[in-house]
């Protein structure tokens, strides 16, 4: 006999399939007194973008010259590699333009330049029609204009009034947007790349979460109440945040928001570490989790130091997705959120009261101290310092610290008993929480203690739970699991069960059924909090067989 001809032959009288329906069944009554964050699987937005061709090497056909000539490779760039051009002007008003199809819509036009000789003007022009002169230093600088043309052929470039003059260039970049964003080198073909969006749900509204990369729909977002500690949590510029050795450039990428407000830690020639940190108040003995939203920027690895202990310090790999370095102590994982972004955490229990987050560029796996080159550094958003043992969505903060209420779904009255059977029943739950621990999938109770059923799939004690008049009624315990779980349990007085993840059914022959009023989903009157995605719930209201409690979690 198949798992599938073991199936229940009943239908359930509940199903709540949080991850398909996407959508709360109207008989929940949900709450949640704060926005939140999450991601919807859907929505993406433009990041960086570059439709010139060719974008570091201008003696390329893509380029055409009049009364001016290039040289390549002849200067150090921006990124310390020899691969700067230098223009030369053969002629007065020598031009270097490309030609591409405009819509009537806002373009940028970016380019590093480097005065090399002469002190004529140097214009820059998105359109081919308007030129802005730009003041040209004996340093390299990155140059705009942002114009919105009329629609067709227009050409984008530099332009030399002065014969004989000559500069350094590098890196020019085109985009249809109203600003540039960070460099993005092409050769034969145009780039544009696209970031999954984390979303804001306003108070009240229910979070059907998604994977950010594959777009799984992984259901119904339940979390506790947590305070993000961290203020201008990303916005490093400002002094709540200590640079050392770095400086920070604002709106320097596309952040997973989708907004232009990720920065970039840019790393100085010191010899020594280069980080920035804020400062933060612990209680002693609890446990804290660090996380932060990264991309590489030059340097491919961050590391944190937690607690401004040292030995503390762990390593994050921001090319290849792998903790690197961890220190005893710390419990850490990198997540990648698309697009090259990278949402780090660690987790540790802090041995003091007060302590500082360090953000460090690292040139190598274990590696924070090491002779900067004044460019490289990274992209960062989204910093978060919160009391708890595992990373929660995030919550953005600006001068003081934000706390984000907790989600709470529940039954009760009709929208319950229309379907419960108090003589017997079977529950299965389908869920992900952040690890192993003490959290509810779901709970069938009187709004209290005395009397309930709960399943606490990844607790490693307690996959069925039965108190009836305060006393233990039924307690099934299989072994914790990380990652998602399926359980399934059921009652009937004497006669309890469970099974979870296809493991051999346990069962339990006395006890009577506890007097229930309320299904809470996610937790257990507002604790134990699951802390992660449920994608579904179901309820038959018959004590179904072990062969097929078995079934259902296979």
């Amino acid at each position: 006999m198949t798992i599938q001809a073991n199936f229940p032959a009943i239908k359930p009288s509940l199903l709540l399939d949080f991850a398909n329906v996407k959508q709360l069944d109207p008989r929940i009554n949900y709450t949640r007194a704060s926005t939140a964050t999450f991601y919807n699987g859907v929505t993406t937005a433009k990041a960086e973008e570059n439709l010139v061709l060719q974008s570091q090497t201008f003696d390329n056909a893509s380029w055409v010259k009049t009364t001016a000539t290039v040289t390549a490779d002849s200067f150090a760039a921006p990124d310390g590699t020899t691969t700067a051009d230098t223009l030369t002007a053969t002629n007065t008003n020598a031009t270097l333009l490309q030609t591409f199809t405009a819509t009537a819509t806002a373009y940028t036009f970016s380019v590093y330049i480097y005065r090399k000789t002469g002190t004529g003007n140097v214009d820059i022009t998105v359109d081919g029609t308007t030129f802005a002169t730009q003041s040209i230093t004996g340093a390299w600088v990155r140059y705009s204009i942002t114009t919105t043309p009329t629609a067709g052929s227009k050409t984008a470039g530099i332009r030399l009034a002065t014969n004989g003059d000559e500069v350094y260039i590098w890196g020019a970049q085109l985009e249809n947007r109203s600003s540039a964003t960070a460099y993005t080198a092409t050769t034969t073909q145009a780039i544009t790349n696209y970031i999954p969006t984390l979303q804001t749900a306003a108070s009240g509204v229910a979070r059907f979460d998604n994977n950010p990369t594959t777009g799984e729909s992984l259901g119904l977002l339940i979390e506790e109440s947590r305070t993000n500690l961290v203020t201008y949590s990303s916005d490093y510029s400002n002094a709540a945040w200590t640079k050392t050795n770095t400086t920070i450039t604002s709106a320097a990428n596309v952040a997973p928001d989708g907004t232009q407000t990720a920065q970039k830690v840019v790393e100085s020639t010191s010899s020594s570490g280069h980080e920035l940190y804020e400062a933060v108040t612990l209680v002693s003995g609890n446990s804290y989790t660090w996380s932060g939203y990264f991309k590489a920027a030059g340097r491919n690895w961050v590391a944190f130091l937690a607690q401004d202990a040292s030995g503390n310090t762990t390593y994050f790999d921001l090319q290849n997705g792998v903790v690197g370095t961890n220190a005893s102590g710390n419990t850490a994982s990198i997540t990648s959120v698309g697009n090259g972004w990278y949402r780090c955490t660690l987790t540790r229990t802090v041995s003091g009261t007060s302590g500082y987050w360090h953000i460090l560029t690292a040139s190598a796996n274990n590696t924070v101290t090491y002779t900067g080159d004044g460019f490289s550094g990274l992209f960062v958003w989204g910093a978060q310092v919160e009391a708890g043992a595992f990373a929660t969505s995030y919550i953005p903060t600006v001068a003081s610290q934000v706390t984000r209420a907790a989600d709470a779904a529940s039954m009760t009255g009709t929208n319950f008993s229309s379907w419960y059977n108090q003589a017997e029943g079977t529950f299965y739950g389908l869920g992900t929480p952040p690890n192993a621990g003490l959290y509810n999938i779901f709970s069938i109770n009187n709004n209290s203690n005395v009397e309930r059923i709960q399943s606490l799939p990844t607790n490693g004690t307690s996959t069925l739970l039965v108190i009836s008049g305060s006393a233990i009624q039924a307690q099934l315990n299989t072994s914790a699991l990380a990652g998602t779980n399926q359980v399934a349990v059921t009652y009937k007085v004497n006669d309890f069960a469970a099974s979870r993840n296809s493991a051999t059914v346990l069962t339990d022959t006395t006890g009577v059924v506890p007097l229930v009023t309320k299904l809470d989903i996610g937790s257990h009157t507002g604790v134990e909090v699951f802390n992660g995605t449920i994608k579904k719930i179901a309820y038959y209201p018959v004590r179904i067989q072990n062969s097929q409690l078995q079934a259902l979690t296979s």
